[in-house]
């Protein structure tokens, strides 16, 4: 992040954002100069095909270290963040609505408490082989979990919000005996016979906790009324219920209300990498 800012002010400004021991230690003119020449890729031999061919030495030493002194959380998740950036490049973006609405669009694989384990920057790749039927958000998801090198079938379960969940994603990550939940939107319930369900005007009457799921051999689809309709798919947990504690406006208190176990632990899982990467 201070690469970035200091990239982007002019003047005495900069210095700012530097380190004390820098500023201590040099004139900015010095800095300047030193920041023009500083180079992390050979420049005569640019790949035309990467479009971070200069920085990807320091993307992929980032990865190497981040895997390297990577914790041991059972609980990985998936989403995605954006590096703040206003200057010009072919891989900036535009994200109206989100903490920050311009920048990279950074793919994130990270631990329940928020440590980053892997990460790839957006810059509008094709089609992988033998992924196109995932789409780019299954992509992202099979990308990363190939970059940090996570094994399959050893104890780790992955969670992602419904931007990258879909039913074809679930059922490859169990063939791959991947344990992972997800969020799901209405209209990747492909031959799901909840499909109609969520947007039956008769779930708006029914009573909070109520809920539904269909199973195949490998997932299932859960759909639990809370205040709106949530729609989870997952390999890994099943339909038990518990009781939780649940604000209600019309009694102006908390109540207890039946969850499927499988949004409990979704919630677990992504809960805490959200809330540290609305900083990101």
């Amino acid at each position: 992040m201070e690469s970035i800012l200091t990239k982007e002010c002019i003047g005495p400004e900069k210095m700012m954002y530097l380190p004390k021991i820098l500023s201590d230690s040099m004139r900015l003119n010095r800095f300047e100069l030193i920041l023009r020449n500083l180079h992390l890729n050979d420049n005569t031999q640019i790949n035309k095909d990467d479009k971070l061919y200069k920085l990807t030495p320091l993307i992929s030493s980032l990865n190497k270290n981040l895997r390297k002194f990577g914790g041991l959380e059972e609980n990985l998740s998936i989403d995605e963040s954006m590096i703040l950036y206003y200057g010009k490049h072919y891989a900036k973006q535009y994200n109206k609505g989100k903490p920050i609405w311009f920048g990279f669009k950074n793919w994130a694989l990270c631990t329940d408490n928020g440590y980053l384990l892997a990460f790839d920057i957006y810059t509008v790749k094709s089609t992988e082989p033998g992924r196109h039927e995932f789409g780019l958000e299954g992509q992202v998801v099979l990308s990363l979990l190939d970059l940090a090198g996570i094994p399959s079938n050893a104890g780790y379960k992955l969670y992602f919000d419904n931007y990258f969940t879909s039913v074809g994603l679930l059922n490859h990550l169990a063939d791959k005996s991947y344990c992972a939940s997800g969020t799901l939107r209405d209209n990747r319930l492909v031959n799901c016979p909840l499909k109609g369900a969520v947007k039956n005007n008769e779930w708006k009457t029914i009573k909070r906790g109520y809920f539904e799921h269909c199973s195949s051999e490998k997932i299932s689809v859960i759909l639990w009324k809370d205040n709106k309709i949530v729609c989870v798919g997952t390999n890994l947990d099943g339909v038990e219920t518990k009781s939780v504690l649940r604000y209600s406006r019309d009694e102006k208190s908390k109540i207890n209300v039946p969850q499927p176990q499988v949004i409990n632990s979704y919630n677990k899982g992504m809960g805490e990498s959200i809330n540290w990467m609305e900083w990101w």
